[in-house]
């Protein structure tokens, strides 16, 4: 509720201090928690509104932690939600089509990789020693 509070402007402090001492404040909050479970409020802007005080919270821990531990997973959490410095990429496609051509240069791309994977594969897992033979 405080969330949901805090994304049409109302302070954490008044959500609970409302919920408390008002019988018409619950069964609004009632009301909003069937609307919320209905999708009929926009469940995203309670969304964004947390995770902008969520990177807050880590930017704030990447400086005044006490553990560097926490200073370092702060610090990484940050990084994999960048995208320049994510391990991951998202990547949306409204709509694809292929033509034969298309099809045909990406089963031979495939094919070729899958081939390329089997003649180097000892490369690929790292299971190797750089210019030592295996002597098994």
């Amino acid at each position: 509720m405080k969330a949901a509070g805090a994304a049409v402007g109302i302070s954490p402090q008044a959500v609970s201090d409302a919920l408390r001492h008002s019988p018409l404040a619950m069964q609004y909050a009632e009301q909003l928690q069937q609307a919320i479970h209905a999708k009929v409020v926009d469940l995203s802007v309670v969304i964004e509104r947390m995770s902008t005080k969520a990177v807050a919270r880590i930017g704030m821990l990447i400086d005044t932690a006490s553990k560097e531990d926490v200073q370092l997973r702060a610090a990484q959490d940050i990084l994999d939600r960048n995208p320049t410095t994510s391990k991951t990429r998202r990547v949306q496609i409204e709509s694809l089509s292929l033509t034969g051509k298309d099809v045909e240069a990406l089963t031979k791309a495939m094919t070729s990789g899958a081939g390329l994977r089997e003649e180097f594969e000892i490369a690929a897992t790292g299971d190797f020693t750089p210019g030592i033979e295996d002597q098994t």
